[in-house]
């Protein structure tokens, strides 16, 4: 022991009131330097100038000159130290090269081993930073960890975690070999077992969760969760999300998966959005899709498609520019393309069919191959599977059809539709219990009630609804034609136009509360009009190249002198009864006005007896058809038993002519005698 003045050639131990030496030359060549604790052999050798120093361990310290507040614990830790300061080294070795470095902390057996001028580090571990000369700011934790760098601001927490990254600035590689393979890269987030564990040179990466970005060598990546992105090498600016999301993708760049095993199988498909439990699981090349839903896009491997919802276009193989929106909508969907799906269950079951479109819960639901189809409304053209070119918007529209070209705009309308084909129903209900026939238009609530009739036309509220079986007709206004059920051929006009009749063929009823009572009839207006005319005579056929049977055999005198014209009043309330038309529709004032008038006429069936007792059959006389039809006289028919009676009057005035110029002359003889 001796103090610092002392002539022995030998000090194990100096101590003075300012330095503690303690092992053989430890301190040995102090001149002004204070507050140093050296301990071992040869511990701060060389320090001259240096202060506030603790150096403990062979060597260690022992090239320091001025370096100052440095602590130096193990076998020539901080050895090559010459004037830095601010150090702790702690471990075998740790920081030995260290020259000028500052403010560093290595701790393990040689951390910070080849570092010389690199400060505010910080290496903790066997070997940690061990290749560091001159970067600054790291911080190294773990075993091997940051071993070959020489970067700046790099955090590495791990065993061998950013082993190999020599070059690369900026990074934070957290876990076991998390980033180990990483050289050059710069600006990477790695979390996890073995993250990032191949990246050499892919910059701007996040990764966290074991074996997310695993073999990634490419930039602007976003890995997060167990083995999401494990495989990827070349694929940038992707975002995986998840346990096994993105798993496989190598080089797809562009890419959002999130959600467990979300676009899992992933190689080269780019530009995707994957949001969900195992969707997109399948896609491989498929590129530019939106998958969102549990399952969504779960087989796809085609591209430009959008798919929203719980298992929305699961089973989707090639199938292209489709659009599924609501739980399972297009689930079954294979190769089916250009399809817009909106709704829970819309277009489940469509595996083929193309350019369709189906919005509404179950809209469409069992369309399997239909095409360029158009359903809009909860259940509308749910049954349908392989009809083509139909348009149904509404509420359980089409619900139960399976034909072709049919178009149904209203709640329920064509609601019972199967076979039908090439239909028109526009309205609440319109064509409602139709099942089949071709080519009906219904237009208006509860229009044209049709089932297999065909060919039918119905505008208007109520119009033709109780057909059945009945085709050809046309009904135009509210309940026009309403009683028809298996009648042809008909045409109705206006309200309530025709409303009577089950069974009516080629009749035609003009005008509001035109009755028809038969077959082969045409009636203009009811009972209120006063008036019917234009500027022009009715015309009525009468060439004779379309008449046989020719006889000129019609009564004159006798029948004409038979008729008994008569005047009369209308009894408006015998009328309507007749009619069965409802007091809610009957125009009291109408009624009134068309009372009063004074008629001059014929009784048709008074005509009728005349015509019978000479053995007459006088078309002139319109004779009802059946319990529920009414007399009429057609009055220009008068015309010609009028004609004959004034060629007979003219046949007898010229008869009775010659009599008086015979007559005449005998007189005239007789004077002349």
């Amino acid at each position: 022991m001796k103090n610092i003045n002392g002539s022995s050639k030998k000090s194990y131990m100096q101590m003075t009131p300012n330095n503690y030496f303690i092992g053989h030359f430890s301190g040995k060549s102090i001149t002004s330097g204070l507050y140093n604790s050296f301990l071992g052999y040869e511990s701060g050798f060389n320090n001259t100038t240096g202060s506030k120093n603790y150096f403990i361990g062979y060597r260690s310290g022992y090239s320091n000159l001025g370096g100052y507040s440095n602590v130096f614990v193990g076998d020539s830790t901080g050895y090559s130290n010459t004037s830095g300061y601010y150090n702790v080294f702690l471990g075998n070795q740790s920081g030995k090269s260290n020259t000028t470095g500052y403010a560093n902390v290595f701790e393990g057996n040689k951390s910070g081993y080849n570092n010389t001028s690199g400060y505010r580090n910080i290496f903790i571990g066997d070997n940690a930073g061990y290749t560091n000369t001159t970067a600054n700011n790291n911080v190294f934790l773990g075993y091997y960890a940051g071993y070959n760098s020489n970067a700046n601001y790099n955090v590495f927490l791990g065993y061998e975690s950013g082993y190999s990254s020599t070059s690369g600035t900026n990074n934070a590689f957290v876990g076991y070999q998390a980033g180990r393979g990483n050289t050059t890269g710069a600006n990477n987030v790695f979390l996890g077992y073995r993250t990032g564990y191949s990246n050499s040179g892919g910059a701007n990466n996040v990764f966290l969760g074991n074996y997310s970005g695993y073999a990634n060598t490419a930039n602007n990546n976003v890995f997060i969760g167990y083995y999401s992105g494990r495989y990827n090498t070349t694929g940038e600016n992707n975002a995986f999300m998840g346990y096994d999301a993105g798993r496989n993708n190598t080089g797809g760049s562009n890419n959002a998966f999130v959600g467990n095993s979300a676009g899992r199988s992933n190689t080269t498909g780019a530009s995707n959005v994957f949001i969900g439990d195992n969707a997109g699981y399948t896609n491989t090349t498929g590129a530019n899709n939106v998958f969102l839903g549990y399952y969504a896009g779960y087989t796809n491997n085609a591209n430009a498609n959008v798919f929203l919802g719980y298992e929305a276009g699961r089973l989707n193989t090639s199938g292209t520019n489709n659009a599924y929106m609501g739980n399972m909508s297009g689930r079954s969907n294979t190769t089916g393309y250009s399809n817009v799906f909106i709704g829970n269950n819309s277009g489940a079951s469509n595996t083929t069919g193309y350019r369709n479109v189906f919005v509404g819960d179950s809209a469409g639901l069992s369309n399997t191959t239909g095409y360029h189809n158009v359903y809009i409304g909860f259940e509308s053209g749910k049954s349908n599977t392989g009809g083509d070119y139909n348009t149904l918007i509404g509420y359980q529209t089409g619900v139960n059809l399976t034909g072709s070209y049919n178009v149904a705009i209203g709640k329920n309308a064509g609601s019972s539709w199967t076979t039908a084909t090439s239909h028109v129903a526009i309205g609440n209900s319109a064509l409602a219990s139709c099942t089949g026939g071709i080519g009906n238009t219904a237009v208006g609530y509860f229009a044209a009630g049709n089932t297999t009739g065909s060919m039918n036309t119905a505008y208007g509220w109520g119009s033709m609804q109780y057909n059945t079986t009945g085709t050809n007709n046309v009904a135009v206004g509210t309940l026009a034609l309403n009683e028809n059920t298996t009648g042809t051929l008909n045409t109705a006009v206006g309200n309530y136009a025709f409303n009577t009749g089950t069974s009516r063929t080629n009749s035609t009823a003009i005008g509001n509360q035109t009755v028809v009572t038969a077959s082969n009839q045409i009636r203009l207006g009811n009972s209120d009009v006063t008036s019917i005319g234009g500027y022009a005579g009715w015309t009525n056929l009468s060439d004779a190249r379309f008449k046989k049977d020719v006889t000129p055999n019609v009564p004159g005198l006798d029948f004409i002198l038979k008729l008994q014209p008569v005047t009369y009043h209308l009894d408006m309330d015998k009328i309507n009864e007749f009619n069965q038309t409802p007091d809610s529709l009957r125009r009291p004032d109408a009624e009134r006005v068309k009372g009063g008038m004074l008629q001059t006429g014929f009784i048709a069936q008074d005509v009728e007896k005349a015509a019978l007792e000479i053995g007459y059959d006088f078309s002139g006389v319109d004779k009802p058809k059946g319990d529920d039809d009414f007399y009429g006289l057609r009055y220009a028919e008068f015309t010609v038993p009028l004609v004959k009676a004034v060629q007979e009057l003219s046949a007898e005035l010229e008869k009775q002519k010659k009599i008086n110029e015979e007559l005449l002359k005998r007189i005239e003889a007789l004077e002349q005698k």
